[in-house]
Parts: C-alpha cells; sequence; structure tokens
C-alpha cells in the first residue's frame, strides 16, 4: 500500500519531473495554444463570412455564440501563457477540460449555424465538427510523441 501512494509524492524525484515536464508537457502547452489562436481565427473567419452571405445577422443567435467563443478561446490563450507554471503543474486538467470545451462549443455552432431540415443534414453538422475535433487531438498527441522521440 506505501508503494501506491509514493507515486503521488511529488518531492522524491524533482529531476525526473522536471525533464518529463520538459518534454511532455511544455510542448503541449505551447500546441494547446496555438491551436486555440487557430480555432480563433477560423471562428472569426465563419463569422464574417457568414454576416457577408447573409447567412447571419451581425449579432444575435449563433452569432454572439461564436462571439463569445473567439473571446473564451483568446482569455484561454492568455491564461496560458500569463499562467504558465500553474498550467502546467495541473496539465492534465488544463489540457482535458479546456480541449472538451472547445470541441462542444464547435459542435454547438456547427449544428445551430445552418438550418437543419432533415436528419441527414444535423447527423453531417455533428459528425463533420466531431471529426475534425478529433483529427486536431489526434494530430497533436502525435506531434507530441514525435517530439518526444526527437
Amino acid at each position: 500500500m506505501r508503494s501506491t501512494f509514493r507515486f503521488f509524492r511529488r518531492d522524491e524525484h524533482r529531476d525526473l519531473e522536471r525533464e518529463f515536464q520538459a518534454c511532455y508537457q511544455e510542448p503541449g502547452i505551447n500546441l494547446l495554444a496555438i491551436g486555440f489562436a487557430l480555432a480563433v481565427l477560423t471562428f472569426g473567419v465563419f463569422y464574417v463570412l457568414d454576416y457577408l452571405n447573409g447567412n447571419q445577422p451581425l449579432i444575435g443567435g449563433v452569432q454572439t455564440f461564436r462571439l463569445f467563443v473567439i473571446a473564451t478561446l483568446a482569455l484561454t490563450i492568455g491564461g496560458l501563457l500569463l499562467f504558465r507554471s500553474a498550467a502546467l503543474r495541473n496539465y492534465t486538467a488544463t489540457a482535458n477540460i479546456t480541449i472538451f470545451a472547445a470541441v462542444q462549443a464547435a459542435a454547438y455552432v456547427a449544428c445551430t449555424a445552418r438550418l437543419q431540415t432533415t436528419y441527414v443534414e444535423l447527423y453531417w453538422a455533428l459528425t463533420s465538427s466531431m471529426v475534425t475535433a478529433t483529427i486536431c487531438l489526434i494530430s497533436n498527441q502525435v506531434q507530441q510523441a514525435h517530439l518526444v522521440s526527437q
């Protein structure tokens, strides 16, 4: 039993923890911030394009939610960069919570941005956003694994 709780003690192998953090977690925080910056750009482009094409009003409905997502992602990027040490200490929670929220926001916008008249359109709206989010997450993990192997 004593060896089970030994895993959770942080004061025993500080040098190994620092090496693990430098190899795995610091690149992950950087990639998360870059991914969120790309998401801000993407949400912003779709905001403008939907307005210019007359599909959505400037403010209201999904456009307001897009602005909220853009602001939230920008604040998250700022928080990741300003409070980097706290984000690294709580890396798993930080990455999982922020990525989960971003994926859910993408799915909500995809579902509400276009009027779905059939179940097939609803299915494709949800599936496309989930596939895109999954590709982003998997590529992030592959990139981290590649950085570690070098």
